[in-house]
């Protein structure tokens, strides 16, 4: 630490130039410190730092090399030391190629796969015993020295050598057709997609009975990537669209949304921090930075680019009448053709360099400490910098998950009930107090259903199901109800909590969105997509228009048992109301912005997008609190 005083009136401690110490030479900024502590001035009800005292800064200039790394990748990359041991300790930043040689491509071809020279592609050599079967995915641990790829026809992921040798099994047992696969050799995992089960699934390198699915329910799986260094794992989604999550899964996040573009063939340039792909639609390679999400294009006016590979100097691709491997470098300049004279049914292309970043993770040794029957997944955001999920495994046929639940749901439903609540039906009372404590939820085609905690989640159905929204559970009679969506029209579906092969059409006349169930009242309200509510029974019969509203968007519809109103959010006017359905009056609960909300027997809760509350305590008075509170005018 170091200390410095301020002139002017200007000082750290007011937060001035960023409340750090900055210079600036030659037009270029420099950090030397960050603020500590300042003294306060005495006597004042409010603290207040002391401009007239020095500051205290931390000297930012021990952690230059960690800096490095995230401001100048390429730099950073180009500076590592060999690693003198296997083991990376907390501190250590090391280049682990040199245990292993580099400068040469692997070729992943629909049959076979080949190790090509940089140098020399006429001096290439087939990696022995694999052509029996079709090339799934590929990949290669660096640190390793090994190359991972899947055979779909015969359920299994191998694992060889460079050079072919030590060719072996990697995982055999519950693939159903293990494709793109991606290496985390930092953590010592690999990753897979298995068109299948539509799941991305992990497991680790050491040992393979130590895997979990990150994401269920991948439909139309496609390509995957890793980034060892940010914990991120990547994914093309539809062929247009690239979504990001951490490695285990958690914190879902689109990257890149485009209709105008086919991506394929996704891979990490640690140099620049960007992810790369194939645009097939523009004959394109372009890359997204992982920050900004700009995106800038690498080469153009391409013949018909088909599989890519990017180093920390170059871009490699294939084209897809074969024959050469084309290059670019990272300042735009085309190099020459390397001709390659291999199958045109090119899969996956590899560039393997003599740079191999290597950084202490906690999951890299020992399954990272964690307890029995989980997996160890590096997690950037943690305080350990890990995440201790528990292994999926198969009992009687079933898999059982982690707690976590599931993947961005479309439509979800809780049964939640009301305590203390008697329902009467002759002389049978049924007390209903969260009778089962469960959650159902549509993503893509299937309705899953789990415990609130997240356990025993399993399917529910996936009968006829194309295209299911809107959920909505009758915990009394056990029954759950949902919207099949249709073009221009909608069919509403109701099956048994118990035995959901019973499945019957309660309507198919108009284009529903939504649906809620009174179970009590034995009431089915429907949200229309012209912002009108029909009620019907439970079995869709005697239909009733209770509100038509051409100029009003309505969503989120809930039922109050409480007060036997059915409520949903006015978009137009940006209020929750509610509706009687037997006086068709309807009153404002909340004005405001709320985005989504829910409510008990005795409150509404929401989330709005602009809280009074949110920003410098509501500018309340000092030693208060700002509380929402929608009946005052100022909210």
């Amino acid at each position: 630490m170091f200390c410095a005083g301020g002139k002017n009136n200007v000082s750290a401690c007011n937060g001035d130039s960023g409340g750090g110490m900055f210079f600036n030479i030659d037009g270029t900024w420099y950090l030397r410190g960050i603020v500590s502590f300042s003294p306060s001035r005495p006597e004042v009800d409010k603290a207040l730092c002391d401009i007239t005292k020095p500051t205290v800064f931390t000297d930012v200039s021990k952690y230059q090399d960690w800096l490095i790394r995230y401001i100048n990748t390429t730099e950073w990359l180009k500076n590592l030391k060999p690693c003198n041991d296997s083991i990376i300790g907390r501190n250590t930043e090391c280049n682990a190629v040199n245990r292993y040689d580099g400068d040469f491509f692997i070729v992943g071809e629909k049959e076979s796969i080949v190790r090509v020279k940089v140098s020399d592609a006429s001096a290439s050599n087939e990696i022995e015993h694999i052509n029996q079967n079709d090339l799934g995915g590929l990949d290669y641990d660096c640190a390793g020295g090994r190359v991972y790829w899947s055979e779909p026809a015969t359920r299994t992921i191998f694992s060889a050598k460079y050079d072919g040798t030590d060719k072996k099994p990697f995982i055999t047992e519950d693939l159903e057709e293990p494709r793109h696969v991606a290496v985390d050799w930092i953590s010592r995992r690999l990753y897979w997609v298995d068109y299948g089960k539509e799941a991305i699934e992990v497991a680790s390198l050491d040992n393979p009975a130590v895997r979990m699915v990150v994401n269920m329910n991948v439909n139309d799986p496609n390509e995957i990537a890793v980034d060892p260094l940010f914990g991120k794992l990547y994914r093309i989604h539809k062929n247009f669209l690239i979504e990001s999550s951490n490695l285990d899964g958690t914190d879902e996040e689109l990257l890149l949304d485009s209709s105008t573009m086919w991506i394929s063939d996704l891979k990490l340039s640690m140099a620049t921090e960007e992810l790369c792909f194939v645009n097939q639609e523009t004959f394109k390679i372009e890359c997204i930075n992982f920050f900004n999400k700009r995106i800038r294009s690498i080469a153009s006016n391409l013949t018909s680019p088909h599989t890519l590979s990017v180093t920390d100097g170059m871009f490699y691709w294939t084209e897809g009448n074969g024959g050469t491997i084309e290059s670019i470098n990272h300042q735009n300049r085309r190099q020459p053709s390397i001709e390659y004279n291999k199958s045109k049914d090119v899969i996956s292309l590899i560039a393997v360099t003599n740079v191999c970043p290597m950084v202490y993770s906690p999951c890299a040794i020992n399954n990272g400490n964690c307890p029995d029957g989980t997996i160890c997944l590096y997690k950037s955001r943690e305080i350990s910098g890990k995440a201790c999920i528990t292994i999926r495994s198969k009992i009687n046929g079933q898999y059982k998950f982690s707690p976590r639940i599931g993947n961005m749901p479309s439509w979800y439903a809780l049964i939640e009930g009301v305590p203390d609540f008697q329902y009467c039906e002759g002389s049978i009372i049924t007390r209903n107090a969260v009778l089962s404590g469960r959650i159902y939820w549509t993503h893509n085609k299937t309705i899953y259903s789990a415990m609130y905690n997240g356990t025993d989640k399993k399917i529910f159905t996936t009968k006829g199901l194309k295209d299911p929204r809107s959920v909505a559970v009758d915990w009394i009679s056990r029954r759950l109800y949902w919207v099949e969506h249709r073009h221009k029209a909608a069919t509403i579906m109701v099956a048994s909590l118990d035995n959901p092969e019973l499945q019957a059409v309660v309507s198919t006349d108009a284009d529903y969105t939504e649906i809620a169930v009174d179970p009590v009242l034995g009431i089915l309200y429907r949200l229309l997509e012209t912002g009108g509510i029909v009620k019907s029974n439970l079995d869709g019969s005697e239909p009733e228009n209770i509100k038509t509203s051409k100029t009003h968007k309505l969503y989120n519809i809930r039922v109050s048992v409480a007060t036997g109103e059915v409520c949903y959010i006015n978009q137009t006017t940006s209020n929750i109301e509610c509706m009687n359905p037997l006086t068709n009056q309807f009153r404002t609960v909340v004005s405001g912005k709320p985005k989504t909300w829910a409510l008990t027997q005795g409150r509404y809760y929401w989330i709005e997008e602009n809280s009074p509350c949110a920003i410098n305590n509501g500018k309340c008075p000092e030693n208060t609190i700002c509380l929402p509170n929608p009946p005052c005018p100022m909210g």
